[in-house]
């Protein structure tokens, strides 16, 4: 039998790009699958925290290096590196009573496996996450402590040419102007995520001390793509990146988390071309001049469960002008245990879909989708189905259902402390 042709094969493969046992499948069933599935296969690699050990044996970190040195056509198809520092991998979906598989302490593992100092120069990343996937607020990583070995091959790898994203969840750090000076020289940076960090040096937002050198060089990324989580435990970073001297303008999708009226605002206001915006929502602070915002074409909004009828009330009387919107989504997470609740929210909803209605007649004249997301944890089965709350949510919000443009959906996700994309 003749072989299949390659683009063919290049076909299968692509899209199977994300499922990757069954691109494993592939290579191993027929050397012919065999390039095009490594390819994807080694795309992206995440490295997660050493278990618990009850004989001597070696850590996923070491594993990898055995690999790639071992393998040297495998380091160029790796694109993008995630570190996991604390807290279970990504993928793993731990329930209640299995956290203890998880090794906690005080220290990171990358503290003391140098296994990584020696990955990090091996490879040409285009994308570089270095989180912690505990719950909540984990060991982060106190930068001043980094090894030196694996400090310079961070810093290297922050600064490549070759750098696209970067994504830090978890770390603890001097200063705004040190939190800097880790990614202002990556020339291709066009992603950014920050979230949990946390200075030891505490300074108002605009004082001359926070950023000296930004008037003899200013900050002009490429970034297209911003995300910033400026919680209780940390300072305000939302803030400090909104300093005159850091250039925003090419943001296109911006992801706000925080519970400080004040920082969104600074932050949507030094960001003002954004196209996609995700936002927290709390219920203090007006949002009237970020919703009506003339280049904005999607908004998404993340609240717990009990505010979300709130949130969804509170955007629609909040335009007073024309709107170009086409797609706006309402997230809520429901909570770990207790009663489903939708009942709270959908009392009296007549007068919110008289209002809706209202504002889509006056305002929302580009308006595609209204899309409403339950979002579960995964180990939460104790509420109504997808299917009920569905009806429900159509017959509490007639307008939107007869107009056709009311989307609903649910998603489950791991309870790992992490805010499902709002960190």
């Amino acid at each position: 039998m003749s072989p299949l042709p390659q683009e063919l094969v290049d076909i299968v493969v692509d899209n199977l790009r994300d499922d990757i046992p069954s691109l494993k499948s592939c290579a191993f069933a027929a050397r012919t699958f065999l390039t095009s599935a490594r390819c994807h296969i080694f795309r992206r690699i995440e490295i997660a925290p050493p278990k618990p050990k009850t004989t001597p044996s070696s850590s996923p970190c070491q594993n990898l290096l055995a690999l790639l040195t071992s393998s040297p056509h495998l380091p160029p198809l790796v694109e993008e590196l995630c570190i996991v520092s604390m807290g279970s991998s990504s993928n793993e979906i731990l329930e209640p009573d299995k956290t203890s598989s998880i090794i906690k302490g005080p220290r990171s593992w990358i503290m003391t496996d140098d296994s990584l100092s020696l990955i990090l120069p091996l490879l040409n990343l285009k994308r570089i996450s270095l989180i912690e996937n505990a719950s909540p607020w984990g060991a982060a990583v106190r930068w001043n402590d980094v090894p030196y070995p694996l400090y310079t091959a961070l810093t290297a790898t922050f600064c490549s040419p070759s750098l696209k994203a970067i994504h830090l969840r978890g770390i603890i750090i001097d200063s705004p102007a040190q939190l800097l000076a880790l990614f202002r020289d990556a020339a291709s940076l066009t992603e950014l995520s920050l979230s949990r960090v946390r200075f030891t040096e505490t300074l108002p937002a605009h004082t001359a001390s926070l950023w000296p050198d930004l008037d003899a060089r200013p900050w002009r990324p490429r970034l297209r793509t911003l995300l910033l989580s400026d919680q209780p435990k940390t300072g305000p970073l939302c803030e400090y990146l909104s300093s005159p001297g850091i250039d925003l303008a090419d943001v296109k999708v911006l992801t706000v988390a925080t519970y400080q009226p004040e920082s969104r605002n600074i932050i949507t206001q030094a960001a003002s071309t954004v196209e996609h915006l995700r936002l927290l929502y709390t219920p203090s602070g007006a949002y009237t001049s970020i919703f009506n915002n003339s280049t904005l074409r999607s908004i998404h909004i993340f609240a717990i469960w009990r505010w979300l009828f709130r949130a969804i009330h509170s955007f629609f009387r909040s335009f007073t002008d024309e709107s170009h919107l086409e797609v706006v989504v309402f997230e809520g997470l429901h909570p770990q245990s207790g009663s489903d609740g939708d009942d709270v929210g959908l009392r009296g909803l007549s007068e919110l879909d008289a209002a809706i209605d209202a504002a889509i007649e006056r305002h929302f004249h580009s308006l595609e989708t209204v899309e409403i997301q339950r979002t579960l944890y995964l180990n939460c089965d104790r509420l109504r189905s997808f299917e009920d709350w569905s009806v429900t949510m159509r017959e509490a919000l007639p307008s939107l259902a007869a107009r056709g443009i009311l989307r609903l959906k649910e998603n489950r996700v791991p309870n790992n402390g992490v805010h499902h994309g709002f960190e």
